[in-house]
């Protein structure tokens, strides 16, 4: 009876360590699962997503973000790379550590402002930039998404350029229509003048003054 209790109890804590390892490697591929959807979430998505930890380093990005910052090869975590410039639309001056980015790592939250991404390779791209502190991130204290939008900006800019022109040609035309009504009224007494008894000389000055209004 006691031999049967034995195997009995090592049958059962061998069940036990078999159904714990089984639960262990069931959340195992549940969390390899988790962080493949996630892995494709972040992958699909059209922008870069660029997680920041304590010291300010990228600790997370996604492919579009490594290819933004021409940080294909990086491996994390690392610094921000000195060649992605941001710039100010307004003058194209770097931006301080008051930019976007320098207040997201400090806690404060950044609703889609628009800067310039320079890369000495890939030129200059118009980013829309959105982020703030996460709550429970884990290392993660951080996140940026960057927007693409250099399209829409250039759209815009050539809009605003359109309305430029449109109000400078209206103002043009009615300043050419103002004066045109002066010239018309000197033409006109000049015209009369003409119509009247005058000198040789008083002719030629009317007609010069004719051709200099025409």
């Amino acid at each position: 009876l006691y031999l049967v209790q034995t195997v009995a109890g090592m049958l059962s804590m061998v069940a036990l360590a078999g159904w714990f390892a089984l639960m262990v490697l069931r959340e195992h591929r549940l969390s390899l699962a988790r962080e493949e959807r996630l892995n494709a979430v972040f992958g699909a998505l059209s922008g870069g997503v660029v997680g920041f930890d304590a010291a300010g380093r990228v600790a997370m990005i996604n492919p579009q973000g490594r290819a933004m910052l021409g940080a294909e090869t990086a491996a994390l975590p690392f610094d921000w790379p000195a060649k992605a410039i941001l710039r100010t639309p307004e003058d194209s001056q770097p931006a301080t550590a008051d930019g976007p980015l320098g207040r997201i790592a400090a806690g404060e939250e950044v609703h889609g402002e628009t800067y310039l991404l320079s890369l000495p390779e890939g030129g200059e791209h118009y980013v829309r930039i959105t982020g703030g502190p996460l709550r429970s991130g884990g290392d993660l204290v951080a996140v940026a998404v960057l927007d693409d939008v250099t399209q829409q900006e250039r759209h815009r800019q050539n809009i605003e350029r359109n309305s430029r022109l449109d109000a400078l040609g209206q103002l043009s035309g009615g300043i050419a229509h103002d004066f045109n009504n002066l010239l018309a009224t000197i033409l006109y007494a000049v015209n009369l003048s003409l119509n009247e008894d005058q000198s040789d000389r008083s002719r030629r000055l009317l007609k010069q003054a004719i051709a200099s209004v025409d």
